[in-house]
């Protein structure tokens, strides 16, 4: 990974947290430990910082208040978390969750915001930007999710190879022993005769 590709990556990470109700990030904060540790110790040509500023709603008051674009959006995007968290969808209608959401945080914004009359004007974009940002967390979050199963898969199968072979144990026996649900050993089975 690029040290460019390094920063996209912290900063998208970063951002990623507009929807997911995680805006517990502090109201200030900076990247270069975690690019220090991307570049894996090497020795870099140039040193860079990254300020990241948190603007959700209820942080960095002083600023929000002084670019009333910004606050107006940050009150919007709480909203929109708002409104999703007092939507109870099943699975199917996560979609038509967060489209509900993004039409009412519209339809609720005060009138005197600045930014009232461009969001509304663009209604259609402004929700399919929202819903794109959505679906992509999601997605990573789904992604993340694969990669600990598959990181737990593979520990599984190093710790059954392991106890094979200092004990002469069968699979079976191994994996009793390290009490792996009946309905994961066909995989593994499977794995283990790879």
């Amino acid at each position: 990974m690029s040290l460019s590709d390094a920063f996209k990556e912290e900063i998208r990470q970063n951002m990623l947290h507009r929807y997911s109700g995680m805006n517990k990030k502090p109201d200030e904060s900076r990247i270069q430990a975690e690019v220090e540790q991307i570049l894996h110790d090497a020795d870099p040509d140039i040193e860079v910082k990254v300020r990241m500023i948190n603007i959700n709603h209820g942080h960095n008051r002083e600023m929000l208040s002084k670019c009333r674009p910004l606050g107006e959006y940050a009150w919007f995007v709480e909203q929109v978390r708002n409104n999703q968290a007092d939507v109870s969808t099943g699975e199917d209608d996560k979609q038509t969750g967060i489209g509900s959401a993004i039409d009412s945080a519209i339809d609720e914004m005060p009138e005197d915001f600045e930014i009232k009359k461009f969001i509304t004007a663009n209604r259609a974009e402004v929700k399919d930007m929202c819903l794109t940002e959505y679906n992509e967390e999601e997605a990573m979050e789904m992604l993340k999710e694969e990669g600990r199963q598959e990181g737990l898969q593979e520990t599984r199968l190093l710790d059954i190879k392991n106890l094979m072979d200092s004990t002469g144990w069968t699979a079976e026996k191994a994996m009793d022993l390290l009490k792996i649900p009946q309905e994961q050993r066909i995989t593994l089975y499977l794995n283990l005769s790879k």
